[in-house]
């Protein structure tokens, strides 16, 4: 999958010899400090809810709670395997405080975008959580997104305490529920 078409000029050799050097120091789950990534502050929020919901509870800013965001696609296998863990994250959580919002990026697929496909995912997998579609935009406010599943889970006050990263041929697809569990309770 060629997704260097929507990384914008001037974006050079260097950046990506620089951030492939980072990805290798970096385990598969790693912490901020890695590669930073934006807090969850207000203006991130507001681009959230600017955003077309797709399905599950409408969106309701995550401020005060924590927060799950998650990039995924109704082609990638691992997203519909996430999806199932993070349903029953939000079953174990059904009040404490936790939002999770899945944003539907890279959907398009060698050119073709395909509704019914999206429509299949979603009542395949039945998320209990916010679902929005996704834009450029979004990905870059995030620190310019480019795999899916790409999962980060942000504390009450907004820093970010977990991400992960599918990565090329990694045994480790996607987060698994007791994986983020573990986090959550963490933080909570």
């Amino acid at each position: 999958m060629k997704l260097d078409a929507n990384i914008p000029r001037p974006f050079h050799r260097r950046h990506f010899l620089a951030a492939g050097l980072s990805l290798l120091a970096a385990s598969a789950v790693a912490k901020p400090q890695n590669i930073p990534l934006p807090r969850l502050d207000a203006p991130l929020i507001a681009a959230l809810g600017g955003l077309d919901h797709i399905a599950g509870a409408p969106f309701s800013p995550p401020t005060g709670k924590v927060a799950v965001v998650t990039f995924f696609a109704s082609w990638c296998p691992p997203c519909r395997t996430e999806f199932r863990h993070l349903s029953a994250v939000q079953r174990h959580y059904p009040a404490s405080g936790l939002n999770i919002v899945a944003i539907n990026l890279f959907e398009t697929w060698a050119g073709q975008s395909n509704a019914a496909r999206l429509d299949r995912f979603l009542k395949d997998t039945k998320p209990r959580f916010t679902v929005i579609r996704g834009n450029d935009g979004i990905s870059q406010r995030f620190g310019g997104i480019t795999r899916i599943p790409t999962l980060l889970v942000f504390d009450r006050r907004g820093r970010m305490a977990y991400r992960f990263i599918h990565k090329t041929g990694a045994t480790k697809q996607q987060v698994e529920e007791a994986e983020l569990r573990q986090v959550i309770e963490g933080i909570l």
